[in-house]
């Protein structure tokens, strides 16, 4: 006989849409954490415990959300440019030059680009959270 269940989970304000259900069939029980319209606040670690007189047992398990990349580009002075990237997992920054003197490349294949050589830094990266990766170029 079960004595203690339940579930451990981030802390969120969307709790009203998930939905915990525990079956018990014979000598078998079944635990049920229906996740719902899931926010990016809800990724993290979540644990179900079950115990009874002779065991205590848990299951863990991580969530992790995919973010779109959002990104900075500053000019620093007349050679130096910086990216500031944020997203899950770690944004992939590269830079490369249009040949001439242009405001845009029109060229979409970035194989007829020079690649250009930068320094990358993944300044910020909390557990579960955004990776914040830094990108500097001197052009």
């Amino acid at each position: 006989v079960i004595l203690q269940k339940g579930w451990v989970t981030p802390r969120s304000h969307n709790n009203s849409a998930h939905k915990q259900v525990f079956h018990k069939f014979n000598n078998r029980y079944e635990a049920i954490l229906l996740l719902r319209r899931m926010k990016a606040e809800e990724r993290g670690q979540y644990i179900f415990f079950a115990k009874n007189t002779k065991e205590n047992a848990s299951v863990t398990f991580h969530i992790h959300f995919h973010q779109k990349p959002t990104a900075e580009v500053k000019w620093h002075n007349t050679n130096n440019l910086s990216c500031r990237a944020f997203g899950y997992p770690a944004p992939n920054i590269q830079w490369h030059q249009c040949l001439g003197m242009k405001s845009t490349c029109k060229e979409n294949d970035t194989a007829t680009l020079e690649h250009l050589q930068a320094d990358t830094t993944v300044s910020n990266q909390e557990p579960y959270g955004d990776v914040e990766v830094l990108s500097t170029v001197n052009v």
